[in-house]
């Protein structure tokens, strides 16, 4: 009797532990997976956009209010995110619960946008279900859906154009790369910022069509194709600022210009006075960098920035194209000195806005920042001894940080992390049970 007892509990225990497995229909994982699920689409009703709605915010909001306005910053950013933000404010309305149930929706698909990549990307289901949780439950990838910012589209966008770029590696059609390339498209539209991830998985795509499809005079078509797809995106840009001001400069377009000009002139604040016959025709823009006004390695240093003083430029909108305004020099040596500021502000800088001291999520945000540098050299130290510095996930999360640190386009901010903290996390779980390769060998 005994014997039948203890065989008939551990059959129970056994049953249960299996029904409770991680990745089971009532695994850790699965629960986890639903209750962040449910947990972001909701967030956004505590933590509403609209109770948020200053600097930034408050500017991408009256942008998507006052879109074709006089409003001069409606006319210096990105038209795309703009448009998009108008449309959803008449299709979800512009009240309280339908911008929280935008907000909320957007929040809750952006984890599952990049599950579609880690599906392609890792070679099991359950990696994918791991890196899906992490990114559900990333602090600084919820936060930030309380707030009026083009991170909030930019982030599954960039999670679609990723997964369509495996897909495209994978298939080798013209029609798959096309797609690709629409998608990239899109996610420069929103924000520049994206041609750092675009300038690495571009060539790469490029490199395999062509050696999958010979060569053929119809892969150079396929090719010059998907260039003048983000070559008009681009374009696009210059053309909304010229429609707005009556001038415009290509490189860089729009709030570009402004920002790069704060780069290299080494001050801590900047100014532009838009310039016509000699007079001011519209507002000054005055901005800053909130990175640069907070401590980013507290509580280990109160260091801040070298950057000192505030740079004024005056644009001279009297020219209708120009190719770039005129910028300010910039020594080699502090050129350095702000690749390695920059480079430091990347890893350990707080992302704003979703840094206030009332909200969990928030100090969960800025207390985790650490781990970006942890995360980074854990991915080095495993590529080394793996020999997987070839493999293109880590080409991809190492050259991003490359790219970052040495651009010139506007000073680092700890937001501007947000894209690729998604493919450091991929990269990460990538090659934690990868196997070691011989000298010889790599995967792509």
């Amino acid at each position: 009797m005994n014997h039948i007892t203890n065989t008939t509990v551990k059959s129970i225990w056994t049953d249960l532990l299996n029904r409770v497995s991680l990745f089971g229909p009532f695994g850790l994982f699965t629960i986890l997976i639903l209750v962040g699920t449910t947990f972001r689409f909701l967030y956004p009703f505590f933590s509403h956009p609209l109770d948020h709605l200053y600097s930034d915010p408050l500017r991408h909001y009256l942008n998507a209010t006052s879109l074709f306005n006089t409003y001069i910053y409606s006319w210096l950013d990105p038209p795309l995110p703009q448009l998009w933000s108008r449309a959803m404010l008449s299709l979800f309305t512009n009240t309280r619960l339908g911008i929280a149930t935008y907000f909320g929706s957007l929040s809750a698909i952006t984890p599952w946008c990049w599950y579609l990549w880690g599906r392609k990307l890792f070679d099991s289901k359950e990696k994918a279900i791991v890196f899906l949780t992490a990114i559900i439950w990333l602090p600084s990838w919820l936060g930030i859906f309380g707030y009026f910012m083009d991170e909030t589209l930019l982030l599954p966008v960039l999670g679609i154009a990723l997964w369509l770029s495996w897909e495209a590696k994978e298939k080798n059609t013209a029609f798959s790369l096309l797609i690709a390339i629409i998608a990239w498209a899109i996610a420069i539209g929103i924000k520049m910022s994206a041609l750092f991830e675009l300038a690495i998985v571009l060539p790469w795509l490029f490199f395999y069509f062509l050696k999958k499809n010979d060569y053929k005079l119809r892969s150079y078509i396929v090719i010059a194709t998907s260039l003048l797809i983000l070559a008009a995106v681009y374009l696009a840009y210059p053309l909304w600022v010229y429609q707005g001001l009556g001038s415009t400069w290509l490189y860089p377009p729009g709030m570009g210009a402004m920002t790069k000009a704060f780069y290299l002139s080494g001050a801590a604040g900047h100014s532009t006075a838009f310039m016509k016959h000699g007079r001011p025709f519209t507002a000054t823009c005055e901005f800053g960098s909130n990175t640069l006004l907070t401590k980013s390695l507290e509580p280990f240093s109160d260091w801040q920035t070298w950057r000192k003083g505030v740079y004024h430029l005056i644009l001279n909108c009297d020219n209708k194209v120009v190719l770039m305004p005129p910028m300010p020099h910039l020594s080699f040596e502090k050129r350095l000195l702000y690749i390695f500021e920059g480079t430091v502000h990347f890893f350990f800088s707080r992302s704003w806005p979703e840094e206030r001291g009332d909200d969990l999520i928030h100090i969960a945000q800025v207390e985790t920042r650490w781990i970006w540098s942890i995360l980074t050299l854990s991915i080095i130290v495993m590529a080394w001894q793996k020999n997987r510095f070839r493999d293109f996930i880590v080409v991809l999360c190492l050259g991003t940080i490359f790219l970052y640190a040495i651009n010139d386009s506007a000073p680092v901010e700890g937001r501007y992390r947000k894209p690729w903290e998604g493919i450091a996390i991929a990269a990460f779980i990538y090659l934690f049970n990868a196997q070691t390769l011989s000298s010889s060998k790599s995967e792509s």
